[in-house]
Formats: structure tokens, C-alpha cells, sequence
């Protein structure tokens, strides 16, 4: 016993991967915004219940950003966008050590009709 203790001391444990499973078709994960059909109408921002939902709009763009450490997942803001731009895909957000990098940033671009996701 006290050989098995200081081998996994020295050497670790290996655990089975987390990630390599799939996760099922109603997984409630990651959110992700057509910024072409968004029109920032701020439908999702007021019925967030954890504030989880920001839009900042400068004098050349708008953007939309969910913060994942608020975000408890609930589906609400992809159920209410009355013009379906927002999704819930069954894709889990990765863990960080970061807070910043659980912040996903969405450019709205319905005038340009292109789209830019970008993690801060």
C-alpha cells in the first residue's frame, strides 16, 4: 500500500478525460449570436435573471458579451430573441484560470451582415 501511495505521489493520477465524452443534444452549453440577424433590441439583457448579458455600443460598432462566471445556463435569453440570433449549442466552455477568458465577446454587424466572435 505504502509503495502505490508513493508511486501516485511522484508520479500523479491519470483520470479519465472530462472532454472526450460527448455531451447529449439538450447539454445546455455555450451561447453563441448571429450577429447578421441580432438587432440589439436588449430582450436577452432584461431577462438574464444573473445580469449575465451586457450590449456596449461605441459610435462604430456594437457588441454583445455573456459572461460565462454569471451565466448559469438556463436557456432564457436563446428562448426570448425574438429574432432567434442567439443560440444555446451543446458545446461545454473550456475551464480557465482566467476570469477574462470567461467573457465571450459578439460583434453585431445587421447592417454588414458579417460576423466576429472573439474571446477577452
Amino acid at each position: 500500500m505504502l509503495i502505490i501511495l508513493r508511486k501516485i505521489m511522484k508520479t500523479g493520477v491519470a483520470t479519465k478525460d472530462s472532454f472526450a465524452l460527448t455531451p447529449t443534444k439538450k447539454y445546455r452549453g455555450k451561447l453563441t449570436v448571429d450577429g447578421a440577424t441580432c438587432t440589439a433590441c436588449t430582450v436577452c439583457v432584461t431577462t438574464c435573471p444573473v445580469s449575465a448579458i451586457t450590449i456596449d455600443t461605441t459610435e462604430n460598432e456594437t457588441r454583445l458579451s455573456f459572461d460565462y462566471t454569471k451565466c448559469m445556463y438556463c436557456g432564457l435569453c436563446a428562448d426570448v430573441c425574438p429574432e432567434n440570433a442567439i443560440i444555446q449549442t451543446n458545446e461545454p466552455k473550456i475551464c480557465t484560470k482566467q476570469r477574462e477568458q470567461l467573457i465571450e465577446t459578439f460583434l453585431i454587424t445587421s447592417e454588414t451582415g458579417d460576423q466576429n466572435g472573439t474571446d477577452n
